[in-house]
């Protein structure tokens, strides 16, 4: 019998290495959020696509399912558009990082911008009352203090 356009065909070899691949990179996600080395709210996309990599992966027949869903006809292009999605989601979150980070440094730079005034204006108060003080006990009079 031959096989269909929309028919599912997937070599037991290719269904394992994706398998395992699948895995691999959850396992990889979750080991790095757990050092914290990845941020368990950027880690939540990897996550949700480790977790449907491995199920497309044990379950084939799921790209065509999800093509009917989406009104594919072929499963091929309903996988290439949930990878495009995936993207572009990917892409927007570090935008907002990126957008995050952006602002963190700028009040940052404005904070320690004050910090450094501040500690000017101290120094020279301290330097004002040491020479005031220095002034008064050299002329012999009693010091304000």
């Amino acid at each position: 019998m031959e096989p269909t356009d929309t028919d599912i065909l997937v070599l037991p070899l290719a269904q394992a290495l994706l398998t395992a691949g699948s895995v691999l990179a959850l396992v990889t996600v979750v080991v790095l959020v757990r050092r914290n080395h990845l941020e368990l709210r950027y880690s939540l996309l990897w996550l949700l696509a480790c977790c449907a990599g491995v199920g497309a992966a044990v379950y084939p027949e799921s790209s065509r399912i999800a093509a009917h869903a989406m009104g594919v006809r072929f499963p091929f292009n309903a996988v290439f558009l949930l990878v495009m999605a995936f993207q572009l989601a990917v892409t927007f979150m570090l935008t907002l990082a990126a957008s995050r980070s952006r602002r963190d440094r700028a009040r940052l730079a404005y904070e320690l911008a004050r910090l450094r005034l501040e500690l000017e204006d101290l120094r020279a108060r301290d330097a004002a009352a040491a020479t005031r003080g220095a002034t008064a006990a050299g002329s012999g009079a009693p010091s304000a203090e």
